[in-house]
């Protein structure tokens, strides 16, 4: 079973409403009004990219994180979807920093395509990646740079986990 496989059937076993929508699965929790959206589509090159984003109330899909790599896509929703499924479990938060430290804690140097749209170098290297935030503070993209290097299934893991796994130093204790 794939890792959004995965995710989706953990957002279920936390009470989560599912449908079926265009290409993917959309998730709610509150009867309709804020959806989390996993879907593929093909860019204007023809590549298959699978995204993630958020609608409310059945409106247009935002894609929040798209990637030709369901891997890295899948990272982007294991932050969102697995906190709310988190939340509906009784577990205490994991929040992924979301402002580096000095020095900075990660390989990655950020890179803006838009105002509103970025993505992550390694090496020279662009990653396959866009991420949906606001430059300059970029506070989306920081949090998927502290989580990049984890496989998605160890990031699942973590969020699947109430300890909060391999994520547990950023487990906010109540």
């Amino acid at each position: 079973m794939s890792t959004t496989s995965q995710l989706i059937e953990f957002a279920k076993s936390s009470g989560a409403f599912w449908m079926k929508r265009g290409t993917g699965i959309a998730l709610t929790w509150d009867g309709g009004i804020y959806w989390h959206n996993l879907w593929t589509e093909h860019d204007d090159q023809g590549t298959l990219l699978y995204k993630y984003g958020p609608s409310e109330r059945w409106e247009d899909r935002s894609t929040f994180v798209a990637s030709p790599f369901e891997d890295w896509t899948a990272k982007g929703a294991i932050i969102h979807v697995g906190e709310f499924a988190r939340s509906y479990f009784g577990w205490d938060p994991i929040i992924i920093p979301q402002v580096d430290s000095d020095p900075v804690a990660h390989p990655y140097v950020y890179v803006q395509f838009f105002p509103w749209v970025g993505g992550l170098e390694l090496g020279g290297k662009v990653l396959p990646l866009t991420v949906r935030t606001m430059f300059p503070t970029h506070r989306e993209l920081t949090a998927f740079a502290h989580i990049a290097t984890l496989d998605s299934q160890m990031l699942l893991d973590a969020y699947m986990s109430e300890d909060g796994g391999a994520l547990r130093n950023w487990v906010r204790h109540s």
